[in-house]
């Protein structure tokens, strides 16, 4: 399978899936323009009460209907209380008939100000109207008219994520069976690196063994054959994990690379061990490590029986 394809297929899904998926019903688009345009209506309101006011300062004149005094204290036209727990249509509608009721001497820039405002108010009430009027669409009805309109662009979107998703899977999972161009890093490799990394690391703990009085000299040494295990091949053994759990899934995985992970932190546990010149701890941690790679070695023996046979 051509991954690259795969991509494509997945990039293209996704994108008409995000088309479709984020449109609306047709009645639920149409609701929520009406109940928009309320509340744009309420935001002009706002800016032309504000200009309103400004005009009545700038006028000398003394604060009034809804507008804020010098202590910054608002002056209401309708008592808070009279509106509390209302719908906003009721609340306009007392707003607009306590101004109606109103009457004041104004420069000509503030009755002009305040005539724009109380039109924007009645503006206001007519979208408030159609707002109550189209009411709330429900899930059911939502669900169905936005399926009529967008679900089968949906289901074709949702189908090439399927498809592309499967192709890059397969793409993948063959790319870490069969490895890379490197014949060493490939998973066919696998057991006979770890049986390598195995051998080198009882070679290095029989060496050990042998040495009642170790030197500078065989510290080095034996820090420089540790690290050469390190940095070869337990390197590219761990670099193979996602390769292994590929090939045996992640039971087997994990029944290899929970003694291989064991080993590699007594290994490094060694090597401190050996900076610090201790040597005691050194040698239990190779003898510690060479037993979990004998472990790891024989689970991969386990698990690689089954793909023998296939």
């Amino acid at each position: 399978m051509n991954k690259t394809l795969g991509l494509i297929l997945l990039t293209i899904g996704i994108g008409i899936t995000a088309a479709f998926g984020s449109s609306l019903s047709p009645a639920f688009k149409s609701e929520m323009i009406t109940k928009g345009e309320a509340s744009f209506a309420a935001t002009r309101v706002s800016k032309k009460h504000k200009a309103y006011c400004k005009a009545r300062k700038k006028a000398g004149m003394k604060a009034a209907e809804n507008c804020k005094n010098r202590k910054g204290r608002t002056v209401h036209l309708v008592k808070p209380s009279r509106l509390e727990g209302r719908s906003p249509l009721r609340q306009n509608k007392k707003i607009l008939n306590a101004l109606k009721k109103r009457s004041e001497r104004m420069p000509p820039e503030v009755s002009k100000a305040r005539r724009l405002w109380v039109k924007s108010l009645k503006r206001e009430r007519t979208a408030l109207k159609a707002a109550a009027a189209v009411g709330t669409q429900g899930p059911g009805a939502r669900l169905r008219g936005w399926a009529g309109l967008s679900g089968a662009g949906f289901g074709l979107g949702l189908l090439l994520v399927i498809a592309g998703s499967w192709i890059c899977r397969v793409a993948i999972g063959r790319e870490l069976v069969e490895g890379t161009d490197d014949a060493e890093a490939g998973p066919v490799d696998f057991g006979e690196l770890l049986k390598d990394v195995l051998q080198r690391t009882r070679t290095l703990h029989s060496d050990m063994a042998a040495i009642e009085a170790p030197t500078q000299a065989d510290l080095e040494t034996l820090k420089a054959r540790l690290e050469d295990i390190q940095k070869g091949d337990l390197a590219r053994i761990c670099d193979s994990g996602p390769r292994v759990q590929q090939r045996y899934g992640m039971k087997g995985f994990a029944e290899i690379f929970s003694p291989l992970s064991a080993a590699e932190r007594k290994l490094n546990r060694m090597w401190a061990a050996l900076v610090d010149q201790h040597w005691p701890e050194a040698l239990a941690s190779v003898a510690l490590a060479q037993a979990n790679l004998e472990a790891a070695v024989e689970a991969a023996m386990v698990q690689s029986k089954p793909a023998a046979n296939t």
